[in-house]
Protein backbone atom coordinates (compact mmCIF):
# COMPACT_ATOMS: atom_id res chain seq x y z
CA UNK A 1 0.00 0.00 0.00
CA UNK A 2 1.03 3.47 -0.78
CA UNK A 3 0.65 6.05 1.94
CA UNK A 4 0.60 10.34 2.03
CA UNK A 5 2.73 12.29 3.73
CA UNK A 6 2.08 16.26 4.39
CA UNK A 7 3.44 18.89 6.35
CA UNK A 8 3.75 23.16 6.38
CA UNK A 9 6.02 23.50 3.78
CA UNK A 10 4.30 21.12 1.69
CA UNK A 11 0.61 21.97 1.66
CA UNK A 12 0.01 19.09 -1.51
CA UNK A 13 0.71 15.82 -0.42
CA UNK A 14 3.71 13.51 -1.24
CA UNK A 15 3.46 10.38 -1.72
CA UNK A 16 5.31 7.70 0.78
CA UNK A 17 5.84 3.95 -0.89
CA UNK A 18 7.71 2.72 2.27
CA UNK A 19 9.77 3.63 5.16
CA UNK A 20 13.15 4.78 3.10
CA UNK A 21 11.04 6.65 1.30
CA UNK A 22 9.35 8.24 4.80
CA UNK A 23 12.99 8.69 5.43
CA UNK A 24 13.67 10.25 2.26
CA UNK A 25 10.93 12.54 3.08
CA UNK A 26 11.82 13.32 7.03
CA UNK A 27 15.43 13.92 7.07
CA UNK A 28 15.73 17.33 5.45
CA UNK A 29 12.67 18.81 7.89
CA UNK A 30 14.95 18.19 10.49
CA UNK A 31 17.53 20.96 9.74
CA UNK A 32 14.76 23.29 7.97
CA UNK A 33 12.99 25.78 10.07
CA UNK A 34 8.99 26.62 10.07
CA UNK A 35 6.81 29.21 9.58
CA UNK A 36 6.92 30.35 12.72
CA UNK A 37 10.55 30.20 13.32
CA UNK A 38 10.69 26.60 15.29
CA UNK A 39 12.24 23.63 13.59
CA UNK A 40 8.65 21.93 15.00
CA UNK A 41 6.32 20.74 12.62
CA UNK A 42 3.21 19.16 12.52
CA UNK A 43 3.24 16.14 10.10
CA UNK A 44 0.06 14.20 8.46
CA UNK A 45 -0.06 10.57 7.24
CA UNK A 46 -2.78 8.27 5.65
CA UNK A 47 -3.65 5.77 2.99
CA UNK A 48 -2.56 7.45 -0.38
CA UNK A 49 -6.47 6.81 -1.31
CA UNK A 50 -7.58 8.51 1.97
CA UNK A 51 -8.44 12.26 2.27
CA UNK A 52 -8.16 11.86 5.94
CA UNK A 53 -4.85 11.79 8.00
CA UNK A 54 -4.96 8.72 10.26
CA UNK A 55 -1.20 9.08 12.35
CA UNK A 56 -0.36 12.76 13.14
CA UNK A 57 2.72 13.56 14.59
CA UNK A 58 3.64 16.87 16.32
CA UNK A 59 7.85 17.04 16.13
CA UNK A 60 9.62 19.81 17.95
CA UNK A 61 13.45 18.79 16.63
CA UNK A 62 15.74 20.85 19.14
CA UNK A 63 13.41 19.65 22.06
CA UNK A 64 13.78 15.81 21.07
CA UNK A 65 9.79 15.71 21.91
CA UNK A 66 6.75 14.69 20.21
CA UNK A 67 2.93 13.75 20.14
CA UNK A 68 1.95 11.06 18.22
CA UNK A 69 -1.85 11.13 17.58
CA UNK A 70 -4.09 7.82 16.06
CA UNK A 71 -6.55 9.64 14.59
CA UNK A 72 -9.39 7.02 14.00
CA UNK A 73 -9.82 6.57 18.05
CA UNK A 74 -8.36 9.48 19.34
CA UNK A 75 -5.47 7.61 20.98
CA UNK A 76 -1.92 8.97 21.88
CA UNK A 77 1.22 7.06 21.81
CA UNK A 78 3.61 6.54 24.91
CA UNK A 79 7.04 5.88 24.26
CA UNK A 80 7.60 2.94 27.01
CA UNK A 81 10.67 3.84 29.46
CA UNK A 82 10.78 7.29 28.15
CA UNK A 83 12.37 10.11 30.22
CA UNK A 84 8.79 11.27 32.21
CA UNK A 85 10.22 14.17 33.09
CA UNK A 86 7.81 16.93 32.92
CA UNK A 87 7.86 18.77 29.72
CA UNK A 88 6.73 22.62 28.29
CA UNK A 89 3.86 22.38 25.59
CA UNK A 90 5.72 23.38 22.30
CA UNK A 91 4.43 24.90 19.19
CA UNK A 92 4.39 23.48 15.90
CA UNK A 93 3.46 24.73 12.35
CA UNK A 94 0.31 23.42 10.96
CA UNK A 95 -0.83 23.70 7.23
CA UNK A 96 -3.78 24.91 7.60
CA UNK A 97 -4.37 26.69 11.10
CA UNK A 98 -0.72 28.27 11.55
CA UNK A 99 0.93 27.96 14.95
CA UNK A 100 -0.63 25.19 17.37
CA UNK A 101 0.46 24.44 20.90
CA UNK A 102 0.38 20.74 21.56
CA UNK A 103 -0.01 20.35 25.32
CA UNK A 104 2.73 18.77 27.38
CA UNK A 105 1.07 15.76 28.65
CA UNK A 106 0.63 13.95 25.17
CA UNK A 107 4.82 15.23 24.38
CA UNK A 108 5.34 11.13 25.69
CA UNK A 109 7.91 10.72 22.55
CA UNK A 110 11.29 11.15 21.25
CA UNK A 111 11.78 12.66 18.12
CA UNK A 112 13.52 9.32 17.02
CA UNK A 113 11.10 7.11 18.05
CA UNK A 114 8.16 9.47 16.62
CA UNK A 115 10.01 8.44 13.24
CA UNK A 116 10.22 4.79 14.27
CA UNK A 117 6.62 4.76 14.66
CA UNK A 118 5.83 6.41 11.45
CA UNK A 119 7.87 3.90 9.36
CA UNK A 120 6.11 1.24 11.62
CA UNK A 121 2.74 2.45 10.18
CA UNK A 122 4.15 3.13 6.56
CA UNK A 123 5.60 -0.56 6.80
CA UNK A 124 2.23 -2.62 8.80
CA UNK A 125 -0.33 -0.55 7.71
CA UNK A 126 -1.11 -0.68 11.52
CA UNK A 127 -0.98 1.53 14.40
CA UNK A 128 1.96 1.31 15.84
CA UNK A 129 2.64 -1.80 18.17
CA UNK A 130 6.08 0.29 19.15
CA UNK A 131 3.74 2.69 21.45
CA UNK A 132 1.94 2.08 24.74
CA UNK A 133 -1.73 4.39 23.63
CA UNK A 134 -3.81 5.85 25.71
CA UNK A 135 -7.38 7.80 25.20
CA UNK A 136 -6.82 11.64 25.31
CA UNK A 137 -5.18 13.36 22.92
CA UNK A 138 -6.16 16.95 23.87
CA UNK A 139 -5.35 18.90 27.16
Amino acid sequence: MTYQIWWEENLGAEPVADAATLADILDPTQAGFAMHGARAFAYFIAPEEDADAVLRIDLDHDRDRAAIRWLPDATHGIEPHADSQPVEPIEVWEAYQGIVTIPAKILTVSATMARRAAAEYVTTGQRPASLTWTAGTTA
